[in-house]
C-alpha cells in the first residue's frame, strides 16, 4: 500500500486543515492510502523531517511532492499529487 507521511503538532491549526486536505483528497480518489501520522515532538519527527528536506510543520510527503509550512500547501496541490500515486 502506497504511504502519505504527516508531521504535525497538536494544536495547530495548519496542521488540522492539512490533515482535512489530505483525507478529503484521499476520499475524492477513492483509493487506500497508508497514512503515516507522526507528532512533530518526537524523535522520528525530526529524523522523518531531515530525511525528506521539510524545514516547517505541518508537512506532508505524497510521493516525490512534499509540501510544508502554513503557506506551503493547498488542497489543489494535495489532490493533484494524491491523484498521482498508484
Amino acid at each position: 500500500m502506497t504511504e502519505i507521511l504527516f508531521i504535525y503538532a497538536i494544536n495547530c491549526l495548519d496542521c488540522i486543515r492539512m490533515k482535512r486536505f489530505i483525507d478529503e483528497a484521499i476520499s475524492v480518489t477513492g483509493k487506500n492510502f497508508n497514512v503515516i501520522e507522526v507528532n512533530s515532538d518526537t524523535k522520528e519527527a525530526i529524523d522523518l523531517a531531515i530525511e525528506h528536506g521539510i524545514e516547517d510543520i505541518p508537512a506532508c510527503v505524497i510521493g516525490d511532492n512534499k509540501f510544508f509550512g502554513k503557506d506551503g500547501f493547498s488542497y489543489d496541490q494535495i489532490l493533484e499529487s494524491v491523484k498521482k500515486l498508484k
